[in-house]
């Protein structure tokens, strides 16, 4: 009975501390350059070239070349473009570092969903050439 009061006073303080700690984790450099490059990644785009080998090596190759161009574009590092890079480079080295990580893991999510759309259109292109030659 003597120990609820500084059983509950100590339960307060952790559950405001578990409350704003997501609050205090966006004020992070790293946190916040991770978003930022996501965010200019999905604005760039890209990828069309990925789902356009996948398509190409599919209907040329069979699922053969459309697994080595999705192992490929998987394995592949994107390049940030220097016009993103320029605005970065005056920041501190965690946002940097947080923007060139958010960056990447985006754009190469983005290439291995186009090169998996461009292998699916390319064997769909594939199966109705074959079956339209019967």
């Amino acid at each position: 009975m003597k120990y609820k009061k500084a059983v509950s006073l100590s339960l307060a303080v952790i559950f405001i501390f578990v409350s704003l700690s997501p609050v205090c984790a966006g004020s992070n450099g790293y946190t916040l350059g991770y978003i930022r490059g996501q965010q200019h990644a999905r604005e760039d785009g890209g990828g069309q070239g990925w789902m356009l080998a996948g398509g190409c090596s599919t209907f040329f190759l069979g699922l053969i070349g459309g697994g080595i161009t999705l192992a490929i574009s998987a394995t592949m590092e994107p390049t940030i473009p220097p016009v993103r890079l320029r605005g970065v480079e005056s920041r501190e080295m965690e946002y940097q570092l947080g923007y060139r990580e958010g960056y990447r893991e985006e754009a190469k999510n983005t290439n291995i969903k186009n090169t998996l759309g461009g292998v699916g259109i390319g064997l769909v292109t594939l199966l109705i050439f074959v079956y339209s030659s019967y």
